[in-house]
């Protein structure tokens, strides 16, 4: 039976192209804005920061990292999207979140719509914890457990995948985390993390910051 990273890394090799331009146009794109506001505040990049951002993709997040002074590496499951990223001068390597080798050498994690996809979430969140330097901080976007969460859990089931236009691409069916505050935190929390904020960025999906403190 293919497994689920397996799953994750042909669907996205498959939309790198279009990934984007998807996530910059129409309703997806109004909601993706707010999502994005949220998460730079957040994160807040500066000189000296040392950020790790998890599930990179193309390198929307990097780009305006660099920009203001942070080193900042990249990692997702994506070839594909990895590529793309070195392209624009960042640096990015190929890996899973739930497989990180780094050992307290960040100060700031980004993750940023990845989490949803993990096999196990808590197994991602236990590497996060472990490559973030004491006082370090993760800002974490997730889906809710809610009906705009179970619509976007069927289209990832569906096999199919939206692009501009009204085009249409097969993907393969993947069966996504959906997450409650309740249930995140307790990850979070269970490994050395301190939720400081938790904001409702849009119809679907939530932007935390918490600061590891164990």
């Amino acid at each position: 039976m293919e497994s689920l990273l397996s799953m994750v890394k042909y669907n996205f090799q498959n939309v790198t192209n279009d990934y984007d331009s998807s996530r910059s146009s129409g309703l997806l794109g109004s909601q993706v804005v707010k999502e994005r506001k949220l998460v730079l505040e957040f994160l807040d990049p500066k000189k000296k920061d040392i950020i790790l951002d998890a599930g990179c993709g193309t390198g929307y997040y990097s780009l305006y990292c660099k920009a203001r002074g942070s080193s900042v590496i990249g990692i997702d499951t994506s070839q594909a999207a990895i590529s793309v990223y070195n392209s624009k001068g960042l640096n990015g390597f190929i890996g899973d979140i739930e497989n990180l080798s780094f050992d307290k050498q960040f100060n700031k994690i980004l993750c940023a719509g990845s989490l949803e996809f993990t096999k196990t979430s808590y197994k991602a969140i236990s590497c996060f914890s472990r490559s973030l330097k004491k006082n370090g901080i993760i800002v974490l976007v997730y889906p809710r457990n809610n009906f705009f969460g179970i619509l976007y859990k069927l289209y990832h089931l569906s096999g199919l995948y939206f692009i501009p236009y009204g085009k249409l691409k097969l993907s393969k069916p993947v069966n996504i985390h959906l997450f409650s505050k309740n249930s995140i935190h307790s990850i979070l929390e269970n490994n050395g993390f301190k939720i400081i904020k938790d904001v409702k960025a849009n119809v679907l999906t939530n932007v935390l910051v918490a600061v590891k403190i164990s």
